[in-house]
């Protein structure tokens, strides 16, 4: 009997442990906004990962190059939930799928301070690639009240990214490099020209 109430009550523990975690769907396509309204199209300002200069999506970059994750802004080092973006001309800063996210120790209809980075895929975490110079972008935003089992009521539903209007990614310093050892070389062959 006693092992009985024992499994019962860690069942139990468990059970509240995960019902405490609220929800977010983790896509920048088709969110709400602040009003209740669908943010059908994704650009730059409205959710998109763009590239150095803001006018390409980042999936332009080829299949799984960048990898997009939704943190907690406390954390950066353990992502809430990843995807990769489509190439697909015109989606190339949507995410590749959409998923509904769990956020750790925040409750169901209450808000959460979150962040979501893109970074290098081959740097393996959004942390190494901004150690190691690679392509890298953040935004923090405070989310809708997170959805979830409420006790007594109907689960709410899970909101959309509502405050995230888009990252730009930083470029690598070897490109900066690059471009100014490119400038130089035009200006010294032009000036040979005079």
């Amino acid at each position: 009997m006693k092992k009985a109430l024992m499994t019962l009550a860690a069942v139990a523990l468990t059970t509240s442990v995960f019902a405490a975690d609220g929800t977010i769907t983790f896509n920048n396509r088709g969110y709400q906004d602040a009003g209740g309204n669908t943010m059908g199209g994704t650009t730059a300002t409205t959710g998109g990962i763009m590239l150095p200069g803001g006018i390409l999506g980042a999936g332009s970059l080829g299949a799984g190059k960048i990898t997009v994750g939704l943190f907690l802004t406390s954390n950066l080092n353990t992502p809430l939930a990843t995807t990769t973006l489509r190439q697909n001309a015109g989606f190339e800063g949507v995410f590749a799928t959409s998923q509904d996210a769990f956020v750790t120790g925040v409750s169901p209809n209450t808000t959460a301070n979150l962040t979501i980075a893109a970074w290098d895929t081959t740097a393996g975490s959004y942390t190494a690639a901004v150690t190691q110079n690679k392509l890298n972008g953040k935004q923090s935003f405070t989310s809708l009240p997170l959805g979830g089992p409420i006790t007594g009521s109907p689960d709410l539903p899970a909101p959309g990214l509502t405050g995230f209007t888009g990252v730009t990614l930083v470029p690598e310093p070897s490109t900066y490099g690059l471009a100014f050892s490119g400038a130089g070389a035009l200006l010294l062959m032009a000036r040979r020209r005079k």
